[in-house]
């Protein structure tokens, strides 16, 4: 019984540190449908170049289902933004990142709650990065702006 006090104090201990460093994903219910709902969460801001998709469906979970989640840029883009949209019939989900936006790399965690049904999972990552081609294509020789997206200048 001592053993089992110890273990739960160590993790508790862990996750409230972990919870203290860790960067939050913006959480948005955006369709409820009973008894699922549609939730994303997003990090960042800028979506001017899709890096990265991944779309997955589980069957029913019955225990916590915990996602690492881990990009890195060969290219060299920096992460602008990161989404990450279920539909599940439990909104007690948790994303944290540890490292957040900003670099070439991106990683974080998705803890699913216990006893959800189908589970429909859609990851998406950003850049704000413009590519060399783009780049030159952005400049006439009047030194206007003409061919480049207005998304594309908010971003830099």
């Amino acid at each position: 019984m001592i053993i089992y006090h110890k273990i739960l104090y160590f993790i508790t201990v862990v996750l409230i540190i972990r919870g203290i460093y860790a960067i939050r994903f913006e959480r948005t219910i955006e369709a409820v449908g009973y008894p699922y709902y549609k939730i994303i969460f997003s990090l960042g801001t800028c979506k001017g170049k899709v890096l990265f998709t991944d779309n997955k469906i589980w069957g029913s979970v019955r225990l916590n289902r915990i996602f690492d989640i881990y990009y890195k840029s060969v290219d060299g883009h920096s992460i602008s933004r990161v989404e990450i949209k279920l539909v599940v019939n439990n909104t007690d989900c948790i994303t944290n990142s540890d490292t957040g936006v900003g670099r070439h790399d991106f990683s974080a965690v998705l803890v699913l709650p216990t006893n959800v049904g189908i589970i429909f999972y859609s990851l998406t990552i950003y850049s704000c990065s413009i590519t060399r081609e783009s780049k030159r294509s952005e400049e006439t020789l009047d030194g206007v702006l003409e061919d480049v997206e207005p998304e594309l200048l908010m971003c830099n």
